[in-house]
């Protein structure tokens, strides 16, 4: 029984070391759009506490192409 107990909580060790995912906070709501218009998945939408601002975290890797053409678009 203490062998099982022993493997349970290395898989379990496992699963909870997750190397840390760069994220990015965006406030722009226009910003926002053009990144959801280009299929991006927020991870998060919260409000500071301190401006009461809404913010939408999305993942810097799965974000990277949409912050280049939202950097590089007509206006």
């Amino acid at each position: 029984m203490k062998g099982g107990a022993n493997n349970m909580n290395d898989s379990t060790t496992e699963s909870t070391i997750k190397e840390k995912e760069k994220v990015t906070f965006l406030y722009n709501m226009l910003q926002v759009n053009f990144y959801l218009s280009k299929g991006i998945c927020p991870l998060e939408i919260g409000i500071n506490s301190i401006t009461k601002r809404t913010w939408v975290k999305f993942s810097w890797n799965g974000s990277t192409k949409a912050y280049e053409e939202w950097c590089t678009r007509k206006r």
